[in-house]
């Protein structure tokens, strides 16, 4: 699922009326205010994409830089429209109660900075381990120390949940307001070139 932004001509009727006037259609000046849009969210993405890794300090799986790179604008004589094509955006920005896995039984949260932003099945030898408390994980054998104090112990790699809440996170996208005045404000620009 993506996101989509949109711009309508509504918003800022009195002055687009007098563009319009002066150009004679609005797709020109909608194009314009969709690209600043998506730049302005794009830029977003890139402070957002930090490269101190995830919450976790585990390192990055580059989801921000995807993000930046899925983010596209059109405008029309109606509007502006920027979408983020990248899946799970709208996830981290809204949140969700009660998200299931689509085609499995379990969600793989991962647990080790070696499984965060592999698949499950990358993992040679795996086996399913469950704790004294209930929890199910999915465990791999290591080998800890070296030479006579070898000892052999196990790693978990994720947990599995049939279903998990996602808090909204709505620090992940520009505000409304920033996002309006951005277009607000290439709309006055492009009154004022019109205007001389």
């Amino acid at each position: 699922m993506g996101i989509e932004i949109n711009v309508a001509n509504d918003t800022a009727t009195p002055k687009l009326e007098k563009l319009a006037q002066s150009l004679g259609s609005l797709t020109p000046i909608n194009r314009r205010v969709g690209v600043r849009v998506e730049t302005f969210v794009k830029d977003h993405f890139a402070s957002v994409n930090v490269p101190r890794g995830n919450s976790r300090g585990w390192r990055s799986t580059g989801f921000w830089q995807k993000a930046r790179k899925s983010v596209s604008s059109r405008g029309d004589e109606a509007g502006a429209t920027v979408a983020i094509a990248q899946e799970g955006v709208a996830l981290q920005r809204f949140g969700k109660q009660g998200l299931k896995p689509r085609e499995k039984k379990y969600l793989t949260i991962p647990v080790s900075p070696n499984a965060y932003g592999e698949d499950a099945t990358d993992f040679d030898k795996t086996f399913f381990w469950k704790s004294p408390k209930g929890n199910l994980f999915i465990a791999r054998s290591v080998l800890n120390g070296r030479g006579r104090n070898a000892s052999r112990g196990i790693e978990l790699l994720y947990l599995l949940k049939q279903s998990v809440n996602v808090k909204p996170n709505p620090d992940v996208m520009p505000s409304d307001e920033a996002i309006k005045t951005e277009a607000v404000n290439e709309i006055d620009k492009a009154v004022k070139e019109a205007m001389v």
